[in-house]
């Protein structure tokens, strides 16, 4: 998968992730920042290496998107 599609998915994901997290007002200092960017790098590492080139990266994000909503 091209990176800048791998880039997209894992960012909605982690925003996600951060939007439905159980503490609400979750502080994101440095220590949780550089969480989030190494999660972001390792999915969208793990995207490209995995995912074809021509995978639209529109149909995995509804594809997520109606998953997390259930």
């Amino acid at each position: 998968m091209l990176k800048s599609s791998a880039d997209k998915i894992a960012l909605v994901m982690v925003r996600d992730l951060l939007r439905n997290t159980s503490t609400p007002n979750l502080h994101v200092g440095r220590h949780t920042a550089l969480g989030v960017a190494e999660f972001v790098k390792t999915l969208s590492t793990e995207l490209q290496k995995e995912v074809d080139d021509l995978v639209d990266h529109g149909i995995i994000i509804n594809a997520y998107k109606n998953q997390s909503d259930k």
